[in-house]
């Protein structure tokens, strides 16, 4: 088995990050019948002592966390459990006519099908577009890093000054993230923007601010023309379904994607979610 992180500790919003719209938020969580609490200063201190004395009063809310590396490997494992056989190979082409697509060429590989998915996030449009597709989806970059931070400092992801900070537990440190940047596929690591970061995290919990650094990446999130996802069936090939333009919100929604889309291949879907189809963009 892969050991996978995942809390339901929740997460944790500070009265600092708003300044004059604190009062706004409370009042939209109340008009959504969102569930929250808002923690004193004083229970602040005891159920967080990290979080820094200005943070004032935070606002709890129910969330989970995952870690998105643990998950990933985890899936992997058990599909090949379940007999899937996975190509580590990059999608060239395929093999179609102007309705059905036959197969997939991978590098030297040709992968026959009956059925296909086009689940490839930030890339999506280019194979679009070799499918005489056009999907109106692009990446928009995020960058993060991970500080050496013991486990015991925080249980509760973390939202302020325009970064979150994510606990990863079992000695894996801090996340923080994460920049918006409409750059293309640029995946360049920028030292001053990783050090943006770690000083707008400090203000919320001080402990960062001498801590190491471990790593910095780059994510490439999948955007739709209208941030939603495309998920559904192609309306241009009798074969071909859709399950991309996730953005910022691929790794929590995994188990509901995996439902919806098996419905939809299975014809079982009772209502489809209009906003998600892929007839709004003619795919």
């Amino acid at each position: 088995d892969v050991p996978v992180h995942f809390s339901m500790k929740g997460s944790l919003t500070p009265a600092l990050s708003f300044e004059d719209g604190w009062d706004s938020k409370i009042r939209f969580f109340c008009e959504q019948n969102i569930p929250y609490e808002i923690w004193s200063s004083d229970k602040r201190r005891q159920l967080a002592p990290a979080l820094s004395e200005s943070c004032g009063e935070v606002m709890w809310v129910g969330e989970g966390q995952v870690s998105n590396r643990e998950m990933h490997d985890a899936l992997v494992t058990a599909s090949r459990k379940l007999g899937v056989e996975i190509f580590e190979n990059n999608v060239t082409g395929f093999v179609r006519d102007s309705s059905v697509i036959e197969a997939v060429v991978a590098d030297s590989l040709e992968v026959r099908g009956k059925k296909f998915v086009m689940a490839s996030g930030s890339w999506s449009s280019k194979l679009g577009s070799i499918l005489d597709l056009s999907l109106p989806l692009k990446p928009i970059k995020g960058q993060m890093c991970r500080m050496q931070v013991e486990s015991d400092q925080l249980d509760y992801t973390v939202h302020g000054l325009m970064t979150y900070i994510a606990p990863w537990r079992s000695g894996n440190g801090l996340v923080i993230g994460t920049t918006m940047e409409d750059r293309g596929f640029d995946s360049t690591i920028q030292e001053d923007v990783t050090q943006g970061l770690i000083d707008r995290a400090a203000q919320v919990i001080p402990c960062l601010k001498d801590a190491q650094l471990i790593e910095s990446w780059v994510g490439l999130r999948p955007a739709a023309e209208d941030l939603m996802p495309v998920m559904g069936k192609s309306s241009r090939y009798k074969n071909l379904f859709y399950s991309t333009g996730h953005y910022r919100n691929g790794i929590l929604q995994t188990p509901q994607q995996a439902d919806y889309l098996v419905e939809i291949i299975l014809e079982t879907l009772a209502d489809e979610i209009y906003e998600f189809s892929p007839d709004r963009y003619n795919l």
